[in-house]
């Protein structure tokens, strides 16, 4: 796969991921994301911030060290390392949904302050902040409130639990050996000049060993 084909590919799936996830907005009721619950109070829905907060932490240090794991995998450079094209869409595939799952979670963690803040409000109707907008301010506008913490939290959990089964994949695809003892991570290129050389060894041996069986003869006739 040449540099304008996997640039192709990159800006392709980055373009359809990011429009699915906007138009989820649009054709997903709110409910999709999260129901909500009726009868919380203000100590419960404090303790469920905390351990969304635990949640969202752990999420983002596990999508970094996707990442990380990633570019050290690659760290020589795709193109040098030989990887066949399906391991190549597959690590773009798994930088782009780590990334963006990366991205959920940052919101996730900055919007804390300001869940806070409403939720201990007095006389709230319902304090099940999953339905809250991510931000005070979004409450005010029709078209921001769609954005919601359940619709945050809900993309945050699929593209980081897609891109880990990717993640996933990739790594097995450098282990798995093809037919010849060539394995997944050589090229076709390197797997046929690894074919040929071996077969020069061989052609060398067998032209080797009648002259070694002629030259060896003399030797034992003179015993």
């Amino acid at each position: 796969m040449n540099v304008v084909s996997t640039s192709t590919f990159a800006l392709f799936s980055a373009s359809a991921l990011v429009a699915l996830i906007l138009l989820s907005v649009v054709w997903l009721p709110r409910s999709f994301f999260a129901n909500t619950v009726s009868g919380g109070t203000k100590e419960t829905a404090k303790e469920a911030l905390g351990i969304m907060k635990d949640w969202a932490v752990w999420m983002a240090g596990i999508q970094t060290a996707t990442i990380a794991a990633l570019g050290l995998m690659t760290k020589d450079g795709i193109a040098n390392r030989g990887l066949s094209t399906l391991q190549i869409d597959l690590a773009i595939l798994v930088a782009l949904f780590n990334t963006l799952a990366l991205f959920f979670s940052a919101w996730l963690l900055t919007s804390l302050s300001s869940l806070m803040l409403r939720v201990y409000q007095d006389n709230l109707p319902n304090y099940d902040f999953y339905n809250f907008p991510l931000y005070a301010y979004m409450e005010n506008s029709t078209s921001m409130r769609r954005f919601t913490v359940g619709f945050f939290a809900f993309w945050n959990h699929w593209l980081w639990g897609v891109g880990i089964l990717l993640f996933g994949t990739l790594s097995v695809s450098f282990l798995v050996p093809t037919g010849g003892g060539c394995l997944i991570s050589s090229s076709r290129a390197n797997c046929a000049g690894a074919e040929a050389v071996c077969a020069q060894m061989q052609c060398d041996n067998k032209a080797e060993t009648p002259s070694m069986m002629k030259e060896a003869k003399p030797s034992i006739g003179n015993r």
